[in-house]
């Protein structure tokens, strides 16, 4: 196949991401790739996978990708947290839980902060600077790349309520014995892998992670919700709160950084993917 992979403006995908990876196992297959920015098409190809790390796509720009070829993952353009969360709580309703502050934007909009322009840059290093003398809640610092829980709503300072870049989720934990648990489940059309794992920190993540194990699948909620979403690539991170699961966080541009043989074999489990998504005609012909 003639594969082209659209990003959010770079012409090469970083070694970090899971797509990497693939790269290579493709191109041994034969299909013929090109990197490029989104809409900016040089050729008609026969797949285009949508690989842009931002939180929002622009909508006209997927929509002039998705008129010259399929597309992978052409119609998820939004996966801000006041999209995809089903734990969300507002300011008046009655939940009195606890709760925990995110980021809108996903993994707190630092790929957006590493797309500004350049003098934008140098504004936001004398910022930092500033801040870095002031007391955090004068500058809301407090929240800069952290998931502060709080017991109660009211205990959270007022201004979250108003700030957009912010929202509050109902915090729901799982646990296993003295462990926080979480659940992530990585799929690439109808390949797929479901990993749980536990921390000691109500925050797992991968630096705090003591110990892994694979699950057998996804649950039904999380497909119906990938469904709902048009996920055709990506990875959701989740729980199992009172016998269901609970989507924490929508990404679709999913890292891995390892190079492992172990990290090779899902790697090539993943790309056999690819097939389902070969324009029909192919299959058709592949067939006779």
């Amino acid at each position: 196949m003639k594969l082209d992979i659209v990003t959010a403006g770079e012409n090469a995908i970083a070694p970090n991401y899971m797509i990497e990876g693939m790269l290579g196992l493709w191109r041994e297959a034969g299909h013929d790739i090109l990197i490029r920015p989104l809409g900016r098409m040089s050729r008609t190809p026969d797949l285009i996978i949508a690989h842009v790390d931002r939180t929002f796509v622009d909508e006209a720009l997927m929509a002039r990708e998705r008129a010259a070829a399929p597309v992978v993952n052409g119609a998820v353009t939004d996966i801000s947290k006041r999209t995809i969360s089903a734990a969300r709580v507002s300011q008046d309703d009655d939940y009195t839980g606890a709760v925990m502050v995110k980021s809108n934007l996903n993994f707190h909009g630092a790929a957006e902060r590493r797309a500004r322009a350049l003098h934008i840059r140098a504004a936001d290093s004398l910022w930092r600077l500033i801040k870095s003398v002031l007391p955090s809640g004068w500058t809301r610092e407090s929240l800069h790349y952290r998931y502060p829980i709080y017991d109660r709503k009211a205990d959270m300072p007022a201004w979250i309520w108003n700030d957009q870049n912010y929202v509050v989720e109902r915090f729901l934990p799982e646990r296993d014995g003295e462990f926080y648990v979480t659940r992530s489940w990585v799929f690439f059309g109808d390949r797929d892998h479901v990993r749980l794992s536990r921390s000691y920190s109500p925050i797992v993540k991968s630096q705090s992670t003591v110990s892994h194990e694979q699950l057998d699948a996804a649950p039904p909620e999380l497909v119906e919700m990938r469904r709902k979403l048009g996920f055709d690539y990506g990875k959701f991170d989740y729980v199992e709160h009172e016998g269901r699961a609970v989507l924490l966080d929508a990404n679709k541009t999913p890292t891995m950084t390892g190079r492992t043989p172990r990290h090779m074999d899902l790697l090539s489990h993943f790309a056999g993917g690819l097939a389902e998504f070969a324009p029909k005609q192919r299959a058709d012909e592949a067939a006779s």
